[in-house]
């Protein structure tokens, strides 16, 4: 059986249903294996300014130019997130397009980074239990990172499945190492 070849296209055009005043929304549409995901640009433009076989605004108005700018910025931020898809060596399929896509970089990029903003935003909502435990999963995080990696912190967007597995299994260690502990303290 013969395997299926992958196919990625990205396409630009305008709604020409959605006009008004004779202009008419920009929308990209990319398209993984015939799986689509469409992207509304955000952009209105003249009807008579855009070529669909260029999938470009055609003129030298303002307007045009900043249509033209805008696809360019949008095939580049397209093509940066494939690259991260297949740097993380992720399937290239419109599921991990759209998450990747989506994802926006942010200040609180490390797990230590993270959880001092959810700790400041979030303490009042927090019941002292549900406080006290969030600490406790943080400090054995920290703790696991700083013993399996030999580092004060840790990448949030290099987590990935195996992070997580190993994660558990030292969890699990650790609650199995406890209860040893325990026993041995009331034997004595």
């Amino acid at each position: 059986m013969k395997e299926k070849k992958q196919t990625f296209t990205v396409l630009f055009w305008i709604r020409k249903g959605r006009t008004s005043e004779n202009m008419a929304p920009l929308h990209c549409r990319v398209t993984i294996s015939g799986q689509r995901y469409e992207i509304p640009m955000n952009i209105y433009l003249p009807l008579s300014s855009w070529s669909s076989t260029a999938q470009k605004a055609l003129g030298k108005t303002d307007i045009c130019k900043e249509v033209n700018r805008y696809i360019e910025d949008l095939k580049m931020t397209i093509d940066e997130t494939l690259t991260r898809i297949r740097n993380k060596k992720y399937p290239v399929n419109i599921e991990n397009f759209k998450l990747m896509f989506n994802a926006q970089e942010n200040e609180y990029s490390t797990i230590s980074k993270l959880f001092e903003y959810h700790e400041i935003i979030e303490k009042k909502k927090f019941r002292e239990n549900t406080f006290v435990g969030y600490r406790i999963t943080r400090n054995h995080l920290i703790n696991y990172i700083r013993i399996k990696y030999h580092t004060t912190d840790y990448d949030i967007t290099a987590i990935d499945k195996a992070f997580v597995y190993e994660f558990f299994a030292y969890l699990q260690g650790f609650q199995s190492q406890r209860q040893q502990n325990r026993q041995s303290r009331q034997c004595k």
